[in-house]
């Protein structure tokens, strides 16, 4: 059985169609990339994975619990297995990198103070960022940010780890840290990491196998190798970054004539 299975998930905002009937089957420990263009439902299916949002139609299975039908309490004990590394890193900026890391130990867990210490540091260790950890989120840069929030979300050594965009920002030296330490532990404590990212040279270096999304379904799916050498035009398109294929360039509107209150015998004229 999948670790993580997603059935028929459909989630909207007003009118408009953010997933529409998405399946996928995701094995345990494994490392898998969801990419696509911008705007086709990768964030929100992190965020309808770890509960934050409820769909329209559909499930979510987390090694066999339907997520959005577990209690508040059922909800809060399963996050303790998923770590989240959002897009902005989302750290509280009233709180010090150490503070900001030992946050879900403090409210997870009934350790003591001495052993969380040894776990944030050794955390910090991981993302070289130990000597950090007095300082305030306002005074790391972005790539430092990024780095600090993966600490933290790897602080209780989750099951399930959804990275979204973590790459973005980062100079090729943070993005090669990234890259081992995201392999690395995949490798030693055998978590399944879901990376959403559009960095497809980083993503499928280290991929197990891929999902690629458009117009809120799965066009494409397979190991990296099997993915360069698909021949269907969706896949094609984002692999290889070509503007013109199905997945249009433009969010659909009205014609540029309508828009401007022109009738068929009226001309514009730039200024």
């Amino acid at each position: 059985m999948a670790f993580l299975t997603i059935r028929n998930l459909t989630f909207k905002r007003g009118e408009r169609s953010i997933l529409a009937n998405a399946n996928l089957d995701i094995p345990r420990g494994k490392i898998i990339g969801l990419m696509g263009p911008s705007g086709t439902g990768k964030t929100t299916l992190l965020r309808l994975i770890g509960g934050q949002l409820k769909p329209d139609a559909g499930e979510v299975l987390l090694d066999g619990k339907n997520i959005h039908q577990l209690s508040r309490k059922e909800l809060f004990a399963l996050r303790r297995n998923i770590g989240l590394l959002f897009q902005s890193g989302a750290l509280f900026t009233d709180m010090t990198v150490f503070q900001n890391v030992a946050f879900p130990l403090r409210l997870h867990t009934q350790l003591p103070e001495d052993m969380i210490r040894d776990i944030v540091l050794l955390k910090l260790e991981c993302v070289g960022l130990r000597g950090s950890h007095a300082m305030m989120p306002s005074e790391l840069s972005g790539g430092m940010t990024r780095r600090v929030a993966l600490a933290r979300a790897i602080a209780l050594d989750p099951q399930l780890l959804m990275y979204d965009e973590p790459f973005a920002g980062q100079d090729p030296i943070g993005v090669g840290v990234l890259l081992s330490l995201i392999k690395m532990l995949n490798t030693n404590t055998g978590a399944t990491s879901l990376i959403v990212s559009h960095d497809l040279h980083e993503t499928l270096s280290i991929a197990d196998y891929v999902f690629v999304l458009a117009d809120g379904k799965v066009i494409g799916k397979g190991d990296p190798q099997s993915l360069r050498a698909s021949r269907s035009p969706f896949v094609r398109q984002f692999m290889h970054g070509r503007k013109d294929g199905p997945v249009a360039f433009h969010y659909p509107a009205p014609s540029f004539r309508q828009d401007l209150g022109l009738n068929a015998n009226q001309h514009f004229h730039g200024g």
